[in-house]
């Protein structure tokens, strides 16, 4: 499956390459459930327009057409769940949870809002606690790779590595394959992961192949620190007989 992913990335680096007007904001690059199906009425419309300006990572613009999606539909939880988001990923966190709290009277136990629920546990630093709302989210929504995406990197907070690993990689065989952002989203965590399994071979493989192809010169920037520490990690637990040349 991994050699799969690197040839996957490799063939689609030049298109990869081309996108450099996307943004790297791992939080916008795999589909969420903000992104849902909307209505053809005008707030159905309004909430198209804000979609698109969330995966532009226009977040004011997009905050425009979510309160004129309000004032048409008041009691949309479509709505809410995507103000929820935003906020979410503006770090407002006082306004997403506010937003929250009317999607949980709305719908309680839907995927969405238990992925909202839980991605602002996360964002909170209660990462355990996500975990379990995370799990709860993806038995109801099963083919959403963004959820395996989230469990992953919270368990890897919580340096669960081995299994982070295995949500990373059934949620990689969930990725259309021409979405090329969501699959180097995931490379990046797989780089991360398998530096925490001490699998630093992998791993540099991996980090490399995304500092290449990433348009986002502070994840370029993270990449290449996360290589640089690799490298010396790995010589520092490399065996002693590997270490110390033979004499001749």
């Amino acid at each position: 499956m991994q050699a799969d992913f690197q040839r996957r990335i490799k063939g689609g680096k030049s298109v990869l390459t081309a996108l450099v007007c996307l943004s790297l904001i791992l939080s916008g690059c795999a589909r969420s459930d903000w992104e849902r199906p909307v209505s053809s009425n005008d707030s159905g419309i309004e909430l198209q327009k804000a979609q698109q300006l969330i995966r532009q990572g226009k977040y004011e613009a997009a905050l425009m057409h979510l309160h004129e999606a309000l004032i048409l539909s008041p009691s949309d939880p479509n709505i809410y769940q995507n103000l929820g988001w935003l906020y979410l990923y503006t770090g407002e966190y006082d306004n997403a949870a506010r937003e929250l709290e009317k999607l949980i009277k709305a719908r309680p136990n839907a995927a969405g809002t238990l992925h909202l629920k839980a991605a602002l546990m996360a964002a909170l630093g209660q990462h355990k606690e996500a975990v379990p709302l995370y799990k709860q989210a993806l038995a109801l929504d099963e083919k959403n790779e963004r959820l395996y995406f989230d469990i992953s990197t919270s368990l890897a907070e919580l340096n669960q590595y081995q299994e982070a690993l295995n949500y990373l990689e059934a949620g990689f065989e969930k990725v259309p394959d021409k979405d090329f952002s969501t699959q180097l989203n995931y490379l990046s965590a797989f780089c991360t992961v398998h530096a925490g399994l001490r699998d630093y071979k992998t791993a540099i493989s991996e980090c490399t192949q995304a500092a290449e192809a990433t348009p986002s010169l502070q994840e370029k920037q993270r990449l290449t620190d996360l290589i640089h520490n690799m490298n010396l990690l790995e010589r520092i637990d490399r065996p002693a007989s590997e270490a110390t040349p033979k004499a001749h």
